[in-house]
């Protein structure tokens, strides 16, 4: 498969970015089990790129703390493209 040379790739890149956070938060927002949720990395600090990825915080009650920690529980977790459990950050 090869690019369209008449598309720049990152401005793309971007693009899929913000279309796939924009149902994530709204999922996320919809579940009365998560209390808060927030950036971290370039996209928390404001000095993200095209190629930034999405490190996402999510705060749950400690007793929900095991379901939450496996990312196909997650509201969307259809959107979910690679996760790491860091119950061990708790």
């Amino acid at each position: 498969m090869s690019a369209d040379p008449e598309v720049p790739a990152t401005p793309r890149l971007r693009a899929i970015r913000e279309a796939w956070l924009e149902r994530a938060v709204e999922r996320l927002e919809a579940d009365p089990a998560i209390s808060a949720a927030g950036f971290v990395g370039s996209l928390g600090r404001g000095d993200a790129d095209d190629w930034s990825d999405i490190d996402l915080l999510i705060v749950v009650p400690d007793d929900q703390l095991d379901h939450y920690a496996d990312a196909t529980h997650l509201p969307g977790s259809d959107l979910v493209t690679w996760s790491i459990d860091s119950r061990h950050n708790a």
